[in-house]
């Protein structure tokens, strides 16, 4: 409980406050008049309770530039706690605090006429009290969770929105890696330039294939293997052929008649000599074209070999390959290929070796051309020789004809491409190569974290305002009973009906209910008819927030650890609703740890307490002021409630008293202008209706001389004398009979005689004897 306020500085009036000398009972009334400091100490309280600064620093003195500062001593089982504000934070909240003020009515319940969202759910938080703290803190840390994941979510798409080019985030994202995205981008780059230059492309030159070199071995080597026996029967097949051709069937016999002259010079007909007696023999050598033809071949040969196998024929082949590169290099960016390969060294060589064998063979033919030249061993190196040079020329012509099978397939495409298609492809690529990019992968990332981290709130605020949900309905319902029930204790004609929570607005749970009266639906909301603006007074609208505050309260399992704090409890009740309070504040100083209770009505406070030190209650109170000190702050003083509560006549009664018994005043002057008051006090009391109050003590006693029975005044006629002296004596200090009344000499001893003489007329109804 509260033991101590060690001080209070630069807030409100309290410039340099404290109540040190006597600790805070379990039961203590602070009194203070209206503007003094109450609302200012009640705001303390409920901020050292929750923490919040925000209305303690609101209130700072106006007077003064100093931070606030505040100190309070806690004590709970034995153990103290300072709690201390330094302006801007407290060191510990003391949550055990539960403060009734105008501030928890504006937060909670209405402002002026009007009942808010705010308001709603301010009263459902108050009304949930701790067994739905947990939840609802947890409901509310989850959706504050969950927001920041979602403005962290809304951030990151903001970002990702600079990548995908118009495309949505859950397409974009799920792009999966591609290594050969680039190399995917230029070929369909390239198709691309190819459809938008179809025409041009159908028209492109194309490589040819080469043409083989002829190389013709058999003739080759026929000519070498042609011998004499193979001269002369071409011979004689040329002559038989040149006989057939006169049709004179005796043109043999002519010509074998010629060989029968003397033939030893030489043939008859041309002078050759005649070896054989056979005309036709003779006549087949010595006219033998083939022969000549033999020798013609024989020694063309070399000029053929030439001509066959000269490096200009290899020149050529490689011309022809290379002009080919050329074409194909120009369709390197449609069509894939190999380079087409052809060894000029292997062609060379071969060609060489070829040259040598045959400048040999044909160099011994032409020595003896009518032997048999070559051997079949030669003739098939020469045709091994010849099929690599073949060979080499075949494998160029493959790639090349792959390559125009290439181009050809390319062309037929190319005839059906779409451009818009293949324009879609590469975007669609280039944004995959994005997505790649470390720096959007990262973002992807954080994306799909804070997404997954979201809905892992939301699931957990789910699950949390379910619990809550169900705790909130058996709460309120069981807070609504106790409201009306406490409605009724006061009086009231209005109920509180169908208490219960939404989310409506906000989202944030807030508290429902509408009002009856006299068993009409009164509206809370000001633009209908009736409404709680009107349909309620003041005192009513009071009655409800303190019933709100008090049922919380009741339903409370750890009462016994609170600490509660009300301010003006009984402002704008009339006297049955105040007993009524008092009453409940004696309940709950009986629960409660400690009840701390703020007053500007001194009696509703003593009568609290009487209330509180009954037999059957006996909580230890202690009683304070908020008085006014030095420059019109405020400060903490003990309090002699009683003193305060009595009436003049009884204060003047106990002055009197008290000096007679012997008590010291300083200032002698308080005691002699208690006298007549005194006695006109007794008068009005002994004689009620019958003593007018606007008159004088001295025409009272006049009234009282002249007065006829029946008028009871006329009992006084015995006292009249003694009661004109004593008004003599008493008048003097008094500025309605004498002007010099604070220059009047006292004599104590005068003074008490004519003390005891008015106590006695009081005591006795008859002068002092």
């Amino acid at each position: 409980m509260l033991k101590k306020i060690l001080h209070i500085k630069n807030l409100g009036l309290f410039n340099n406050a404290a109540c040190t000398s006597t600790p805070f009972a379990r039961a203590t009334l602070i009194y203070a008049e209206n503007g003094r400091g109450k609302s200012t100490l009640a705001s303390i309280l409920r901020s050292c309770s929750t923490g919040d600064i925000a209305s303690v620093s609101l209130r700072q003195s106006l007077d003064s530039n100093n931070a606030p500062e505040v100190n309070l001593l806690f004590e709970k089982e034995s153990s103290r706690t300072q709690a201390k504000f330094d302006g801007s934070v407290w060191s510990c909240s003391y949550s055990d605090l539960l403060v009734f003020d105008t501030e928890f009515v504006d937060k909670n319940v209405y402002s002026g006429t009007v009942v808010n969202t705010t308001h709603r759910q301010g009263l459902l938080e108050f009304a949930l009290g701790e067994d739905a703290v947990q939840l609802k803190k947890e409901v509310d840390s989850e959706a504050q969770k969950a927001s920041e994941k979602s403005r962290e979510v809304v951030a990151i798409e903001k970002q990702l929105a600079n990548y995908t080019d118009g495309m949505s985030l859950e397409e974009f994202a799920n792009f999966q890696p591609d290594p050969d995205v680039d190399q995917k981008i230029t070929s369909l780059q390239i198709r691309l330039d190819a459809a938008k230059s179809n025409a041009v492309l159908q028209r492109k030159a194309c490589p040819e294939l080469i043409p083989e070199p002829s190389l013709n071995l058999e003739v080759f080597f026929g000519i070498l293997s042609t011998t004499l026996e193979d001269v002369e029967k071409d011979a004689e097949e040329t002559v038989r052929s040149h006989i057939s051709k006169y049709y004179n069937g005796g043109l043999e016999n002519w010509l074998s008649q010629g060989q029968a002259f003397n033939h030893e010079n030489g043939c008859p007909y041309c002078g050759q000599a005649l070896e054989s007696d056979n005309l036709i023999k003779a006549y087949k050598t010595h006219f033998n074209q083939a022969y000549k033809d033999l020798k013609s071949k024989v020694s063309s040969l070399a000029q053929s070999i030439e001509k066959r196998l000269s490096d200009e024929i290899i020149d050529k082949l490689i011309s022809t390959v290379e002009k080919n590169q050329s074409l194909a290099d120009e369709w390197a960016e449609h069509v894939e290929f190999q380079r087409f390969e052809l060894e000029k060294t292997v062609l060379s060589d071969n060609f060489k070796q070829i040259r040598i064998l045959f400048d040999k063979l044909a160099q011994a033919k032409q020595q003896n051309p009518l032997d048999t030249v070559g051997c079949d061993t030669e003739k098939a190196q020469s045709k091994l020789l010849w099929e690599k040079v073949l060979l080499a020329v075949r494998n160029c012509n493959d790639s090349i004809q792959a390559f125009i099978d290439r181009v050809i397939e390319f062309k037929r495409k190319m005839a059906g491409e779409n451009i818009q298609e293949i324009q879609k492809e590469i975007e669609s690529l280039k944004l995959i190569k994005v997505r790649q990019e470390s720096a959007v992968c990262d973002l992807i990332q954080q994306w799909n974290d804070a997404r997954d981290t979201k809905k892992l709130h939301e699931r957990q605020k789910v699950s949390a305002r379910r619990d809550l949900d169900d705790l909130m309905t058996r709460t309120l319902q069981q807070y609504q009973s106790e409201i009306n029930t406490l409605t009724k204790k006061f009086g009231a004609l209005f109920e509180i009906d169908q208490l219960s929570h939404d989310y409506r607005g906000t989202g944030l749970p807030r508290s429902n209910y509408g009002l009856k009266v006299k068993g009409r639906d009164v509206k809370l909301s000001a633009d209908a008819a009736p409404s709680f603006s009107t349909a309620l007074s003041e005192g009513d609208k009071r009655t409800l927030a303190f019933a709100f505050f008090i049922a919380r309260i009741e339903a409370d399992a750890n009462l016994s650890s609170k600490i509660i704090v009300v301010d003006d409890p009984v402002c704008s009740l009339d006297q049955s609703r105040r007993s009524q309070t008092k009453r409940i504040l004696r309940e709950i100083g009986r629960k409660s740890a400690q009840l701390i209770v703020l007053g500007h009505d001194a009696h509703f406070l003593r009568d609290l307490r009487d209330d509180l030190q009954e037999s059957r209650v006996n909580i230890p109170t202690q009683l304070f002021k908020i008085s006014r000190v030095a420059n019109d702050y405020s400060d903490f003083s003990t309090f002699d409630i009683d003193k305060e509560c009595a009436s003049g006549y009884y204060r003047n009664h106990k002055i009197l008293q008290d000096f007679v018994n012997g008590e010291t005043f300083d200032d002698l002057y308080v005691v002699a202008r208690s006298i007549r008051p005194l006695l006109e006090g007794y008068l009005h009391r002994r004689f009620p209706g019958h003593v007018q109050r606007n008159k004088l003590f001295g025409q009272i006693i006049g009234d009282a001389r002249a007065a006829q029975p029946p008028n009871p005044l006329v009992y006084l006629q015995p006292l009249a004398t003694e009661l004109y002296e004593i008004n003599d004596y008493a008048g003097q200090f008094h500025h309605d009979t004498n002007a010099a009344a604070d220059t009047v000499s006292i004599n104590e001893a005068e003074l008490r005689s004519y003390a005891e003489r008015a106590l006695t007329i009081i005591y006795k109804g008859e002068p002092l004897s």
